[in-house]
């Protein structure tokens, strides 16, 4: 698993240079970054910040659009991770945080 999240990186990294932050692949590289550390349940806080990045994108992207039409609103659907991980890890970072102050 750590491979495929340094591959993944590397990926969002290079595609954010070339293409800039609102290309439909870094937002994805961005989105499973997000999702494979939350759901592994480490570096939370990395994990929502890959998180806020795509979202960031896909707010670009959904910029981009002239109304609120059938592309932007598959284009909202298909992103929609990027939004339910980010509330995900929020949640486990705020377990976490919790069981540190009680001591449990």
């Amino acid at each position: 698993m750590a491979e495929a999240i340094d591959a993944a990186r590397s990926a969002a990294r290079m595609t954010a240079a070339v293409a800039g932050p609102a290309h439909p692949r870094r937002i994805l590289y961005e989105l499973n970054l997000g999702a494979m550390l939350t759901y592994q349940g480490r570096d939370l806080v990395r994990a929502r910040a890959y998180l806020r990045s795509a979202q960031l994108g896909i707010g670009q992207r959904i910029a981009l659009t002239r109304e609120f039409d059938e592309t932007a609103r598959r284009d909202l659907a298909y992103y929609r991770p990027a939004y339910t991980n980010e509330v995900r890890a929020a949640w486990y970072l705020t377990e976490v945080v919790q069981e540190n102050s009680t001591g449990r």
